[in-house]
């Protein structure tokens, strides 16, 4: 078992991953953790909605997490392709969701309820669901990728643009005619909303580029002080992309 771990381990290294005993058992926990949660009651709820971006990006998550595992135990090599595919889609999506989550949508909410409804928010926003997919998913995905992965290349971003495609599509064509009203700024009934899709594929770049510095910078320093980089660049950048929203 030994030897047939550091066959893969090294077949992982050939080609462009990093894979050694401590992030392969991280993998592994992450992945099989998702389906206990599954049978908590609110989030065995919401985790079968993944028309929400938020469960999107989640899924996205557990699929990478799922995909390194199953390359890491059976050498398949589509599991090992298939994680690439999810990688930085996964990175992405989880990194929009946690910040928009904190930096807009949050203290938006706290500053036009009232003080009852307050309470009632704050307490569900400290409830197991929301903290794992609007907090805990931001450093699992992001210390996976610092830790795991090569550098990110054009068809990283590419592939993120067709999740990002797929998704807006599927709201748009679905989600949308039938009065499912999830996010006003992704309405196709106003002219600003070329504006905002192309706000959106805008973030998606910039968080492209902030991954792609803290990749260089985890190869140096390690990916604990290249995951605070990450963030911080990510952080700023979506805050002045979004500081532009008013003038649409």
């Amino acid at each position: 078992m030994a030897a047939t771990l550091q066959s893969l381990r090294a077949d992982a290294h050939s080609l462009g991953e990093n894979e050694n005993f401590v992030l392969f058992h991280f993998r592994m926990v992450v992945a099989s953790g998702r389906f206990p949660l599954e049978s908590q009651g609110s989030f065995a709820r919401m985790s079968h909605q993944v028309y929400r971006y938020t469960m999107w990006s989640w899924t996205l998550l557990t699929l990478r997490f799922t995909f390194t595992s199953l390359f890491s135990l059976t050498g398949f090599r589509w599991a090992f392709w298939a994680s690439v595919a999810v990688r930085f889609p996964a990175l992405v999506g989880n990194v929009i969701t946690v910040t928009l989550w904190w930096a807009v949508i949050f203290p938006v909410i706290l500053a036009v309820v009232d003080s009852k409804k307050r309470a009632g928010f704050l307490q569900f926003n400290r409830s197991f669901l929301l903290v794992n997919v609007h907090l805990l998913n931001l450093p699992l995905v992001a210390t996976e990728f610092l830790w795991s992965s090569n550098a990110l290349t054009f068809s990283d971003l590419w592939a993120a643009f067709l999740v990002a495609f797929i998704y807006i599509s599927f709201y748009l064509a679905v989600l949308d005619p039938r009065g499912f009203h999830l996010y006003i700024i992704l309405t196709p009934r106003t002219h600003a909303c070329i504006l905002v899709y192309t706000l959106m594929l805008g973030l998606y770049c910039l968080v492209y580029a902030g991954a792609g510095a803290a990749l260089q910078q985890a190869a140096g320093t390690g990916p604990v002080n290249a995951w605070s980089d990450m963030t911080s660049t990510v952080s700023f950048a979506l805050t002045r992309g979004f500081s532009f929203l008013p003038l649409m």
